[in-house]
């Protein structure tokens, strides 16, 4: 099960500021799950390994926010944010840095898939929750350790998507983008 929204210059960052950040619920015994897919050679965050990761063409799988990322538990929810500040990336894992490096990719356009990658009918299907994804563009919200947010997340003027909060899949930012819900995705209280 995963939400899919078309391919749109909101998520065409290219080599300029954004964050990416979600809650998440992992579900026992998942070895490996995305929550952000940009597509083709775009970038994703995922769990891998017992290891949050970060992944674009340019950054590859062999540097620090690859390798680096901290671990997650089954133990409740965990607020995982990735952002790029004036070309670093860092990773944070309930509000604390795990990981900081060079980032020069330049996203294009790209189909965004959240809980899976792209449309994959393996075992990269993110099993668990995600709640409160919200992505932005232009702006990095967070470049050093901070507190995560205990309320609902809300939408400023550099929101391109924010969903999985309330009683229906949409978009809460100002664009309302249109989200596609393939297999039993659903929303749970």
């Amino acid at each position: 099960s995963y939400l899919e929204i078309a391919s749109h210059n909101d998520f065409a960052y290219g080599t300029g500021d954004f964050n990416w950040e979600a809650w998440v619920l992992l579900a026992r015994g998942q070895a490996t799950g995305y929550i952000f897919d940009h597509g083709s050679d775009g970038g994703t965050l995922q769990y891998e390994s017992n290891k949050v990761r970060y992944y674009n063409s340019t950054t590859g799988n062999s540097g620090a926010l690859y390798d680096d990322g901290g671990s997650i538990d089954y133990d409740g929810w965990h607020h995982l944010a990735v952002a790029r500040s004036s070309g670093t990336t860092k990773l944070f894992v309930n509000g604390i840095q795990k990981a900081s490096a060079s980032d020069s990719h330049n996203y294009s356009a790209q189909v965004l898939t959240i809980g899976d990658y792209g449309a994959n009918t393996g075992t990269n299907k993110w099993r668990g929750y995600i709640s409160n994804a919200r992505i932005t563009k232009g702006e990095a919200l967070y470049t050093a350790d901070f507190t995560p947010p205990t309320t609902e997340l809300t939408a400023d003027a550099n929101t391109v998507l924010l969903t999985c909060q309330g009683k229906t899949f949409q978009d809460y930012s100002n664009n309302n983008q249109a989200i596609a819900r393939s297999g039993d995705a659903h929303i749970s209280e």
